[in-house]
């Protein structure tokens, strides 16, 4: 008995001997040290470091900020005005309790609209952005440039289209002794802003003599011909924001290394082509050898890589859907290869080398596609079988003097531009599939006959032009227009049955308060969004669309003009 009053009275002893231990620490917490020495700079608020602050509640006109170090850049929350803000320094909670607030007001002007800094770079304000976007202004490019991250207050945002590009300061620039491009020879270097967006069209091109540049993180978005003419550029690291790198973006670069980002999902017309010039020479000289281009590709433009001497090695997106035409002409690592040249084993990207006379081709069961001018002027080539399931790029046959026959996919549903283009044809039989013809079998000057299918809606500009054998067609029912000039040129053409019993109706594109409309002979009026199939390309031409009930004999004269 005596012993448990005894652990009794000991456990009683320690939990008030706690309790005391824990009210000396609560009465020994320290208040922090109010913030002080606030002030506004350049939409800029500070305040004096508080010692042991772990950091910094902010209220300005209701809105609620944390920070952890003494200053709050003010451009965000509003342009112009009086502002009433609070500040409070933060404790930890246990040896240090957060301070009282300090109440302050401050005046806001209206932002610069446009102006110049210090060193001439020029200045004006993006209202969307909440930032400025700066051109090379009056300012001397000679040297190394160091583009200031702010501009009164606000940070600059965007390097101007042609901001930067010699091409129109004539005073500090030199044509380039091979292509005749104005070039800027007196840059040496470049600092871009920090908190840069986007490069603007030409926004630094051209600078020769620079050899790296550091693209902020927090850029998204890249103009055509950004840093084109870079000659002596080494290494570019694409910032993990960027979607697309544009048209002409890096060509003409002397680039030894390019890192994609992750993100990356088109890659377009010529971004990193170096052109050859016509006597043979480079504008400039490229070790790029090596390039992984992210799985997350889809889109690679023509002549993307074009003339890249020393590009060996391609690991090649698995997700890509097209290819444009000569994107990777004048590089070993197409000039390695020979006969069929296949992107991921399902899109036949072109035929490389001579074919051997008499040629005849089955293409390969696992294509999906056949790229653009694929097969190209290969002269020996004489018959095609295209099975089904396989899609056909714009002129993927165009030039094959030769070709004489060829078999369609059952499963196409449409014959793009050029596609059969000058070639020996003597007779098509369109798949039933088949909606659209584009000017697929322009110049077929043997082409006699022509089967239309039944399902046929379209028949574009200059689909059958210059097919001199062509002496008569039949025009399915279900045709709903035939573009202006699709026959022009077939001087034998005698013969056109049109099974639509409703006839066809003239018209003209013509704009009308800004907005297409085609017109009938007659003066009737219809919305071009009110024609099935009419297209961009059609509002600029005449063309025939189901429509008047007159006789259509009498368009035969159209047809052929």
């Amino acid at each position: 008995m005596k012993k448990k009053r005894l652990f009794v009275f000991l456990y009683t002893l320690c939990v008030f001997t706690a309790c005391l231990g824990v009210a000396a620490c609560k009465q020994q917490a320290e208040t922090l040290a109010a913030p002080s020495n606030l002030q506004v700079e350049q939409r800029v608020l500070t305040w004096d470091k508080v010692e042991n602050a772990s950091g910094y509640v902010v209220f300005v006109n209701g809105q609620e900020f944390t920070v952890t170090e003494p200053r709050l850049e003010l451009f965000p929350i509003g342009k112009e005005g009086d502002f009433h803000m609070r500040v409070m320094a933060v404790g930890d909670g246990q040896a240090y309790e957060d301070s009282v607030w300090v109440t302050d007001t401050f005046t806001l002007e209206a932002p610069i609209e446009h102006g110049y800094d210090e060193a001439g770079f020029e200045y004006v304000f993006l209202e969307e952005e909440l930032g400025y976007e700066v051109a090379k202004g009056k300012a001397d490019l000679k040297g190394f440039l160091s583009i200031p991250d702010y501009f009164d207050g606000y940070p600059v945002v965007r390097i101007a289209e042609w901001g930067f590009s010699p091409d129109i300061r004539g005073d500090k620039i030199a044509a380039d002794a091979i292509t005749g491009v104005q070039c800027n020879d007196v840059t040496t270097g470049i600092k871009l802003p920090s908190f840069l967006r986007s490069i603007g069209q030409k926004g630094c091109d051209h600078m020769r003599n620079v050899t790296e540049v550091d693209i902020p993180s927090t850029v998204t978005e890249l103009g055509k011909c950004a840093f084109s003419g870079w000659m002596n550029l080494k290494r570019v690291v694409i910032p993990e924001g960027v979607k697309v790198i544009p048209e002409s973006c890096f060509n003409d670069t002397g680039l030894e290394e390019v890192v994609f980002p992750k993100g990356l999902e088109r890659i377009e017309l010529c971004a990193f082509q170096c052109l050859t010039q016509p006597w043979g020479l480079k504008h400039i000289s490229s070790q790029l050898s090596d390039i992984v281009i992210p799985d997350s590709v889809t889109l690679i433009g023509s002549c993307a890589f074009r003339g890249r001497e020393n590009l060996k090695n391609i690991t090649m997106s698995k997700n890509i859907k097209d290819v444009g035409i000569l994107a990777f002409d004048d590089t070993p690592w197409l000039n390695s290869q020979n006969g069929l040249v296949y992107i991921n084993d399902t899109i036949l990207y072109q035929y490389v080398g001579d074919m051997p006379e008499h040629t005849e081709i089955v293409i390969p069961s696992k294509t999906t596609y056949i790229n653009a001018e694929a097969f190209r002027a290969q002269k020996n080539l004489e018959k095609v079988f295209i099975p089904d399931g396989v899609q056909l790029g714009v002129g993927c046959f165009s030039v094959c003097t030769s070709l004489k026959e060829v078999r369609l996919p059952s499963d196409l549903t449409v014959i793009p531009d050029g596609a059969f283009a000058n070639t020996n044809i003597e007779s098509i039989t369109i798949p039933k599939n088949v909606k659209i013809i584009g000017s697929a079998f322009a110049s077929c000057k043997n082409l006699r006959e022509v089967v239309l299918n039944e399902e046929l809606e379209c028949i574009e500009r200059s689909a059958f032009r210059g097919c001199k054998a062509l002496s008569s067609v039949r025009f399915p029912a279900s045709l709903k227009a035939i573009s202006g000039q699709a026959f022009t040129g077939c001087t034998a053409l005698t013969e056109a049955i049109f099974e639509n019993e409703d006839g066809w109706a003239d018209y003209s594109a013509e704009s009308e308060n800004g907005k297409y409309v085609a017109v009938l002979q007659n003066g009737t009026v219809t919305p071009v969004e009110d024609i099935t199939l009419l297209t961009d390309n059609d509002v600029l031409n005449y063309f025939w669309i189901c429509g008047n009930p007159d006789g259509a004999s009498e368009y035969l004269e159209y047809l052929r003009t």
